[in-house]
């Protein structure tokens, strides 16, 4: 059954076929792992840094456009213009929102922590690459090397959660 995943945030779509999905968990012991597991959460927060300074930007230009808005002869016109100003403020406020929670879920990720059983955190590869189970932000590439990012809320992020290394 082939599963068909949408990114939250940056509408990419991932595919995975669970049927054939071989876990291998990456034992974070090793230096390199631990490196690239650090590497990913670095990358991954600056990409929510990135997004939340633009949203705030967007909500700060909107906020700004409807207070330089300026009432208009056609009343009925000026009034639709402002209510649909004010939908967009409440639309990238709610996006705000959405991804400050994120990004504080994101933060209380312990990239030291090691286990048997995947979890938050968790770097995996598998045959069908590597993944590191935070949030959704879809593929990545650090290093010239591809990486997904998925939520452990996520169909696929379901499945692994409490697996352990070569299960099925």
């Amino acid at each position: 059954m082939k599963m068909k995943k949408r990114s939250a945030l940056g509408g990419r779509f991932l595919y995975f076929d669970f049927r054939s999905l071989r876990i291998n968990v990456v034992n974070p012991v090793f230096d390199f792992n631990s490196i690239m597991k650090e590497k990913i959460y670095t990358h991954c927060l600056s990409i929510l840094k990135t997004k939340i300074e633009e949203l705030n930007l967007a909500l700060s230009n909107a906020t700004e456009a409807a207070n330089n808005e300026t009432k208009s002869t056609a009343g009925d016109k000026h009034e639709t213009s402002r209510a649909m100003m004010q939908l967009e403020q409440e639309k990238l406020s709610k996006q705000l929102n959405e991804l400050l929670d994120q990004k504080s879920e994101f933060e209380k990720i312990d990239t030291s922590k090691t286990s048997n059983l995947i979890g938050k955190g968790t770097l995996i590869q598998s045959d069908k690459g590597i993944l590191f189970i935070s949030i959704g932000l879809g593929k990545i590439a650090i290093d010239n090397e591809t990486f997904f990012v998925i939520s452990p809320q996520s169909p696929l992020g379901q499945k692994l959660i409490g697996k352990k290394e070569n299960d099925t």
